[in-house]
């Protein structure tokens, strides 16, 4: 696909890794995606001594610590992040509950617990002595790895809102085949959104190509949406990337967009620009881009 952009080249266009760096660092605090808080000036429902207690209940040996309180608001959380040794705990500064492990120790499995067809059992089973399983949680994807000469079983759960994919909804488990956790993520999303788009996606995909002749973007994006070889829309739940106006946070509030991609491949390279319509308003609520 080709479109006509001539006669909107922008003097002194910013490269597009440019483009994301200031758009993320102007007006200060609301382009924050994810920092670092200071613990003594924010007020939490869960302190870090509980943090730590939450920890330690579940057989965890937590000997110096170290300790930092994270905003994270691509996944709409504020959570406790505690180094101890080589593993990396999160712990929801709000609610208390475990969001995530990463266990990087070496460790020799000397036993064979976990195979192929226990593994999501295995991992279901794991979930539930330290966290709960969601009640809408639908079927898992099972993948093996191979990690540091052994084998890792990987169990994921996308979340889905009436079938709807939702970003940085998941959770994760790894195993390895003694049965050790490895890596938990848990990042379920709690969500009020209307799912019936009142917009198709043939509407969306022609909306998203009179909108961008319009958008302040850098000339190499338009370059690239002029260029684009494909163009395709999917119906997602997400908090859309917004760098273009800077009054607002760099994230938006969970919605229901039609992502319209514009996509041109390569043996050597990909590049896309996506933008994001509100499926409901038809407005141009977000746009993200490969650098």
């Amino acid at each position: 696909m080709a479109m006509a952009l001539g006669g909107y080249a922008i003097a002194n266009a910013l490269k597009v890794e440019e483009f994301r760096q200031q758009s993320s660092e102007e007006n200060g605090h609301a382009r924050h995606v994810i920092e670092s808080l200071v613990e003594e000036t924010t007020a939490t429902k869960v302190s870090k001594t509980d943090a730590l207690n939450t920890i330690e209940s579940l057989g965890y040996l937590l000997d110096d610590a170290k300790v930092g309180l994270i905003q994270d608001s691509t996944v709409d959380r504020t959570y406790w992040e505690i180094l101890a040794g080589k593993i990396l705990f999160k712990i929801d500064a709000s609610t208390g509950e475990l969001l995530a492990i990463s266990d990087n120790n070496v460790y020799e499995s000397k036993s064979s617990e976990v195979d192929s067809e226990n593994a999501v059992e295995m991992a279901q089973q794991k979930i539930v002595a330290i966290s709960e399983l969601p009640a809408d949680i639908g079927e898992p994807l099972l993948e093996l790895k191979e990690r540091r000469g052994g084998i890792i079983y990987r169990v994921f759960w996308q979340q889905d809102k009436d079938g709807i994919p939702v970003e940085s909804g998941y959770m994760s488990v790894e195993l390895d085949t003694s049965g050790r956790i490895r890596h938990f993520r848990k990042f379920w999303q709690d969500l009020e959104v209307n799912t019936l788009a009142k917009v198709t996606k043939d509407e969306a995909i022609k909306i998203a190509q009179e909108k961008v002749v319009t958008a302040e973007l850098p000339a190499l994006l338009w370059e690239r949406i002029g260029k684009a070889e494909n163009v395709y829309a999917s119906l997602v739940i997400e908090k859309p990337y917004n760098p273009l106006d800077k009054s607002k946070p760099i994230l938006g509030q969970y919605c229901l967009v039609w992502e319209v991609v514009f996509e041109r491949g390569t043996e050597r390279s990909y590049e896309n620009v996506e933008l994001s319509i509100d499926a409901h308003s038809g407005e141009l609520v977000g746009i993200n881009f490969t650098k």
